[in-house]
């Protein structure tokens, strides 16, 4: 945790405990099987709680205990919301009351497990219809961050979308992040992650084994096999970034 507020998100983190401690308690209270992932798991293998300067929280769950999470919320505190950042096609679960008072409030951000096609055809076809239905989702893309060639494609995207309602777009991408579902698979994805990672595939049994680990003053789940995700994430996870990559991700976050 940012101790001495030396990252500036301490309250954040605050909050954020808050928040993932009745998101824990509403999930054993309804036998939903959800992990920590991402920089929270991280956090807790390499910090016993949040990595210092992190200000959001990963969790991942598959199809099922997503559909069982979505008919559960809202829940006293607990609320659903997309918000109006660029990734659209991620769910964000939040406290209904922010102490934190910032533009970019505590959240959750909620990832699922989908298959991943065994052809490798339908695996570049899933992948592709994806990627273009993220540019298309996008309410603005930030152009100044990419290259020529990634502006020209991301303003087509962007563009080939605008006409379409976020509703129609976030069906599209449900139906497409679901494609194969119900075949066998030896691997699973997470199709509403960032574009970076859409290619990363993970083995059926990730959700199998679950187990508690320590998270600041509470526990919290997490798949049994981190070693392996974390190195396939991060590689050498345990070795700490340089100086000047140690910030948070959102702060200053308003698209």
């Amino acid at each position: 945790m940012d101790v001495n507020n030396e990252y500036g998100v301490l309250q954040v983190q605050k909050d954020l405990l808050e928040l993932l401690k009745e998101f824990d308690q509403f999930c054993l209270a309804n036998d939903i099987k959800y992990s920590v992932i991402g920089g929270t798991l991280l956090g807790a293998i390499r910090h016993k709680g949040f990595i210092p300067w992190d200000d959001d929280l990963d969790i991942v769950v598959d199809r099922n205990n997503y559909k069982k999470l979505k008919a559960g919320l809202p829940h006293g505190n607990l609320e659903v919301d997309r918000g109006t950042t660029s990734s659209l096609w991620v769910d964000r679960i939040k406290l209904k009351s922010n102490k934190s008072n910032m533009d970019y409030p505590p959240m959750i951000d909620l990832f699922i497990l989908d298959n991943y096609p065994v052809n490798p055809f339908v695996a570049g076809l899933k992948f592709l219809i994806i990627a273009i239905l993220q540019g298309m989702i996008k309410i603005k893309p930030k152009f100044s961050a990419y290259s020529f060639g990634a502006k020209v494609i991301s303003f087509i995207l962007w563009g080939l979308g605008s006409p379409f309602s976020i509703k129609f777009k976030l069906q599209l991408y449900h139906l497409a992040s679901t494609w194969g579902n119900k075949d066998r698979s030896k691997y699973k994805c997470i199709y509403n992650d960032q574009f970076y990672l859409l290619r990363q595939k993970y083995p059926v049994s990730i959700m199998d084994s679950l187990l508690r680990l320590p998270f600041e003053n509470i526990e919290v789940y997490s798949i049994k096999n981190y070693n392996e995700y974390l190195t396939q994430i991060f590689g050498d996870y345990m070795r700490l970034p340089n100086e000047e990559d140690r910030k948070p991700i959102h702060q200053d976050l308003k698209d």
